[in-house]
């Protein structure tokens, strides 16, 4: 609803409130307290007026403005700020409520992820690179201790004898060697590496490698663009010379042969001497200066091989410290392997059957273990079945599965450091709206105070003008009649009842 005109007062009143004005400055009233000077001037005005009758139809002009528009808007006004208010507040109590429950969902997620919690409010939430810092100092302080249990389970005798196991009932049953690479490589490492083959990995293999010069990395990769230059040397496609000249262009190739070549492979001419093409591309020796790409990261560096095996204290070292290298290779092939492993032992405990098992045992008595001889052959993959199980979780589990993506993922680590981020700076962000609500709130009852002023002004301007429309038709109707007797007139109706309905 639109805000009406501003009510303006009419010539009567007006008169009235100027009359009273020049009647309080000094000189203003006579002797005997009449009016003088100015204020008996606007006296003679108020008097015409009344003697006409115009004041009693300005009144009602003015009644009309404020009944009809004024006191209506104003009380409109009045309710929306007040609603708005109460809304407010209802608001701020929820974002309240809810910054508490993001304080503890975020104390949650940040002892799920192993590092501490993030102070509560006021004080500042975690920037997210103080976030990659702690889980880098976790990666160094939990890592170790969890590859070390990796090693400690998959060099258990247990796994080892459902190996040979494997290994030897499909030798024995399908004529076919199955091979456990990276399950008998830590098995080789741990017997070189003696006592200390359970040991933790070293600390130096556990820090995550995040630095990645990605404009070092641009430059060489523009470096590494192939150029094309075909020299095309000065081109005048305008053929000064006319149509007649045409254009030439040297790809400066040499495909000459020489006189001892040609003696060897025909004439001098090449004719049927063949172009040899020297591609400079040796295939053969040891491995030294073989590039290596490690993809496990946006950014793709690539090292010399000799450089990677000579910076890296564990290669060959103990089974921790092999599972610890930036090798995907060796720790996905053991998660191959020992799923392949507990999945043929799943098979086989529910294919051994009391009828089988004595055929079973005299057939592979000789190749089994002492352990898996003492036990019989059918009970030996339900024997060892959670062995291999347990350093399958410990591998893949939540752990250390987490450990090795944040120390060989800077996505992974990035897009954890994030989330937490985020989750610990709700809190704040919360309580910053609710503040914000409130100060919303105290604003819309601000407002509310001020359009109840003016909601208060019309109404008594308003009672005002009705007890003075009323006296002022009181007198006309006397005057009209000239009985003397003085005539009480009260406006019912829309008019009292708006005003009644304003206080």
């Amino acid at each position: 609803m639109a805000a009406p005109s501003a009510s303006h007062d009419a010539c009567y009143l007006r008169a009235i409130a100027l009359r009273d004005e020049a009647a309080a400055q000094p000189g203003g009233r006579g002797v005997l307290g009449g009016y003088a000077g100015k204020a008996k001037k606007f006296q003679a005005v108020v008097k015409a007026f009344e003697k006409s009758g115009v004041h009693a139809g300005e009144a009602i002009v003015e009644l009309d403005q404020l009944v009809g528009f004024d006191i209506p808007y104003l009380k409109t006004q009045v309710n929306r700020h007040n609603a708005a208010a109460a809304d407010l507040d209802k608001k701020a109590a929820e974002l309240t409520k809810a910054a508490a429950a993001a304080a503890v969902t975020a104390q949650k997620a940040f002892e799920e992820a192993g590092i501490d919690a993030p102070a509560a409010a006021p004080a500042p939430p975690p920037t997210e690179a103080q976030v990659l810092q702690k889980l880098e100092s976790k990666v160094k302080r939990e890592l170790p201790a969890a590859l070390a249990n990796v090693a400690r389970l998959v060099l258990d005798e247990r796994v080892y004898d459902a190996a040979q196991y494997y290994a030897k009932f499909t030798k024995d049953v399908h004529d076919a060697d199955v091979s456990l690479e990276a399950l008998s490589a830590l098995r080789d490492a741990a017997a070189a590496a003696g006592a200390s083959a359970t040991s933790a990995a070293p600390e130096q293999l556990c820090q995550p490698d995040w630095s990645v010069d990605e404009e070092a990395a641009a430059a060489a990769a523009a470096a590494a663009e192939p150029v094309l230059d075909l020299d095309l040397g000065d081109l005048d496609l305008g053929g000064g010379g006319g149509g007649a000249d045409q254009l030439e262009i040297d790809f400066d190739i040499d495909l000459s042969v020489d006189d001892a070549t040609a003696a060897d492979t025909g004439d001098a001419t090449g004719g049927e001497a063949p172009v040899d093409i020297k591609w400079d591309i040796d295939v053969g020796g040891d491995g030294d200066g073989v590039q290596v790409i490690d993809d496990n990261d946006d950014d793709v560096v690539i090292v010399e091989s000799s450089d990677a095996e000579a910076g890296n204290p564990a290669a060959d070292g103990t089974p921790a410290a092999m599972l610890a290298r930036n090798d995907d290779n060796l720790r996905v092939k053991l998660a191959c392997d020992l799923t392949e492993l507990a999945s043929f032992l799943a098979t086989r405990a529910r294919e051994s059957t009391a009828a089988t098992a004595a055929s079973l045992e005299s057939a592979l008595a000789t190749r089994l273990s002492s352990e898996a001889q003492a036990s019989g052959a059918h009970a030996a993959p339900a024997m060892h079945a959670d062995a291999v199980q347990a350093a399958l979780d410990a591998l893949s589990g939540g752990t250390c599965r987490d450990l090795l993506l944040i120390k060989t993922s800077r996505r992974y680590a990035k897009r954890l450091a994030s989330a937490l981020t985020a989750q610990g700076g709700q809190e704040k962000r919360l309580l910053t709206q609710s503040e914000d609500a409130q100060d919303r709130r105290r604003d819309a009852l601000s407002r509310r105070e001020e359009a109840r002023e003016k909601l208060a002004a019309a109404q008594k301007r308003g009672s005002e003008r009705q007890v003075f429309l009323e006296k002022a038709i009181a007198s006309m109707l006397a005057s009209i009649t000239r009985s003397g007797v003085n005539v009480t007139v009260r406006l019912v109706g829309e008019i009292r009842t708006a005003l009644e309905s304003a206080s």
